[in-house]
């Protein structure tokens, strides 16, 4: 990393020889966000809590966030 390239929101290093996004016009027109849950093989109950009950966790959320317009995919 060479020089300190300053923006109004952020201020990042910058890579010697490189581009950024703004000076190539390249952008994020838009994302897809999705949120999916994943069962558990084994529920787990271990919280302790005041009531004494408790609902086992017995799934996991994840979020997803994807560019459709990305080259890494």
């Amino acid at each position: 990393m060479a020089l300190s390239t300053n923006s109004d929101a952020v201020t990042y290093a910058k890579a010697a020889n490189t581009r950024t996004a703004a000076e190539t016009g390249d952008r994020i027109e838009w994302v897809k966000l999705s949120l999916a849950f994943l069962p558990l093989a084994t529920p787990v109950s271990d919280a302790k809590v005041l009531t004494g009950r408790q609902k086992p966790f017995d799934r996991s959320g994840n979020h997803h966030c994807r560019n459709p317009q990305s080259r890494w995919l």
